[in-house]
């Protein structure tokens, strides 16, 4: 069997090998007994060392502190006895080689410094027991949705609990979706047209971008938080121009300027977009987010909101105008052509925004 081979790097004595009958493996020079811990071991992260591939996630235990024999410390087995992954085999392999492989494990014990838990409201024993009173009080609600809201799956306590969000938001309307990953696909893939123009600040989150790759329009970004170079780009624009940015950006924390985008957005007579998945339960009165702190919700043409960070739930909603939400409901495909959040998610999202009404101490404290 012929083997393939690649040094890690040229500090590292390690060989990522290919080998046909098992798969990706990292041999560690020329010691056969070394603990993972040593300096030849490949460190995936702060904590994570891949010392043995057993599926989709595997962690550095003490099962393996013992020696390998024959010094293999990694290995990324084909699956299936007669089917070549090998194209998978190697893009996971360079991943590994520059340190950058994902994998899964579950957090117990720690300080949270990470999630998006900002009021502590996903481990809210309060916020529990109110969920599960409105269950109680509703024996009719099914489990499941049981399909598309466009079929089966919509019902009256998605349109009420739609206008509960958007009256608290200080919008028109507002359009529930599974995710706010969801809702930034639908909404950008959806509305720019191929002959309008979509400019986005360079650090905005990851569904805005995949949500314009599926669209049409041409999209540009802009330097972060960079008015002067945002008015170059709007002078530029063709078609129907949009601009979106997040009012809290989550790698760094900082805010965008929404006055003087919106300023820039209405002088070129283009239309605004702001995530504030960040900014949801955080700022503004009651949590409401940084447009309506600002007095801005009337000069935005969406905003997002999300439930699944300081809300402590799941699901997310774009609020905007009537028109939006119809057009939305027509064209925006990761809304027509997914089943619909649960009851249980929904009456849970009704609970939380009742938690959060009475939690201005608590949000007082994040400031």
């Amino acid at each position: 069997m012929k083997k393939h081979n690649a040094r890690l790097g040229p500090q590292n004595n390690s060989r990522i090998m290919w080998d046909g009958f098992r798969g990706w493996r990292i041999r560690t020079g020329t010691n056969r007994s070394r603990d993972p811990r040593a300096p030849n071991s490949r460190r995936l992260g702060s904590s994570d060392w891949i010392v043995n591939w057993r599926g989709p996630v595997s962690r550095w235990s003490n099962a393996h502190k013992k020696s390998q024999s024959g010094g293999v410390i990694t290995s990324f087995p084909c699956s299936g006895a007669s089917m070549d992954e090998r194209f998978l085999n190697e893009r996971l392999a360079r991943r590994a080689e520059s340190n950058a492989l994902r994998s899964l494990h579950e957090t117990r014990d720690l300080v949270d410094f990470t999630s998006n838990d900002y009021l502590g409201f996903a481990r809210s024993s309060n916020l529990r027991e109110m969920v599960d009173a409105a269950l109680r009080d509703r024996p009719d609600l099914p489990l499941g949705s049981t399909g598309s809201r466009l079929l089966s799956g919509h019902t009256q306590l998605h349109a009420e609990i739609e206008e509960e969000v958007a009256t608290f938001h200080r919008a028109e309307s507002s359009l529930i979706f599974n995710s706010g990953y969801d809702a930034n696909i639908g909404l950008f893939s959806s509305v720019p047209q191929r002959s309008d123009t979509v400019l986005y600040d360079q650090l905005v989150h990851a569904s805005v971008r995949d949500g314009l790759r599926l669209g049409l329009a041409k999209a540009y970004s802009f330097r972060h938080n960079d008015l002067a170079h945002l008015e170059t780009r709007l002078r530029r624009a063709v078609g129907t121009c949009f601009v979106a940015v997040e009012s809290v950006y989550s790698m760094d924390g900082d805010c965008a300027p929404l006055r003087e985008i919106v300023e820039l957005v209405q002088h070129y007579d283009a239309y605004l977009i702001v995530d504030e998945a960040h900014a949801t339960g955080v700022f503004g009165t009651e949590g409401r987010g940084r447009v309506v702190e600002n007095s801005l919700q009337d000069m935005v043409f969406a905003r997002l909101h999300t439930f699944g960070k300081a809300l402590g739930v799941h699901g997310a909603a774009v609020v905007g105008s009537r028109t939006l939400k119809n057009y939305l409901i027509n064209f925006a495909r990761s809304f027509i052509y997914t089943t619909s959040l649960t009851p249980h998610s929904l009456v849970a999202i009704r609970c939380a925004y009742q938690q959060l009404a009475r939690s201005r101490g608590l949000i007082g404290q994040l400031h």
